[in-house]
């Protein structure tokens, strides 16, 4: 079930100043609370009338999220970690919108539809029945702060996400647990970078052009 904690007016402040949030994002935020908890709320009703009585699991998600523009072998580790985690039922898998990496990054991003397909081409690869799904994130926070479903974050130690994470565990009734995954490194044991590959210098295995 979604959370209906409040986000109290000091840490909204503190988020909106922080990550320079706009009034559409915001708003973004808590329309995508309305429509999730409408969704319960729908989906039970109908248990109800269907004479359904059985209780139900809590289910554990754990989430993944990037740019993965272009998508490469750093970026199916996070993804690798999240499936092989076993105390989580499911992977959300956030992919950032055209317009955030506009917005964030100052440039153009491969198409969002071009970076889903390979994100879930992977996907398929190694789920091995774990279900998943593929989201799109227009915002700094996700659905992090709205989804109570979600346990754990898969993380790298490429950023620093102290504070970042203490902001969304400030904000939700339950902490998100952080999976820390190591950088990937390419074959001269420097870091792979997205923007390496993007030039040309480096493919997205790690490998340095012959």
């Amino acid at each position: 079930m979604v959370s209906d904690k409040l986000l109290s007016e000091e840490v909204l402040t503190a988020i909106i100043n922080r990550y320079k949030l706009s009034g559409e994002e915001i708003t973004s935020a808590f329309l995508s609370h309305i429509a999730t908890k409408n969704y319960e709320v729908t989906r039970i009703a109908r248990m109800k009338k269907g004479g359904i009585t059985t209780s139900f699991k809590k289910i554990t998600s754990i989430a993944v999220a990037g740019t993965f523009d272009p998508f490469h072998i750093g970026h199916e580790a996070l993804i690798k970690a999240a499936f092989k985690h076993k105390k989580s039922d499911n992977v959300l898998v956030g992919v950032m919108s055209d317009e955030y990496v506009k917005r964030t990054k100052n440039r153009f991003a491969t198409p969002y539809r071009k970076r889903v397909a390979a994100v879930r081409r992977y996907c398929e690869t190694i789920a091995n029945g774990k279900p998943f799904k593929i989201s799109k994130i227009s915002t700094t926070f996700g659905h992090i702060l709205i989804i109570s479903e979600i346990k754990y974050i898969v993380l790298s130690t490429e950023g620093d996400y102290n504070e970042w994470l203490s902001i969304v565990n400030e904000s939700r009734d339950t902490p998100v647990i952080p999976i820390i995954v190591p950088v990937v490194s390419d074959e001269k044991a420097e870091r792979i970078s997205s923007t390496n590959i993007r030039n040309g210098y480096i493919t997205r295995y790690g490998k340095y052009p012959r």
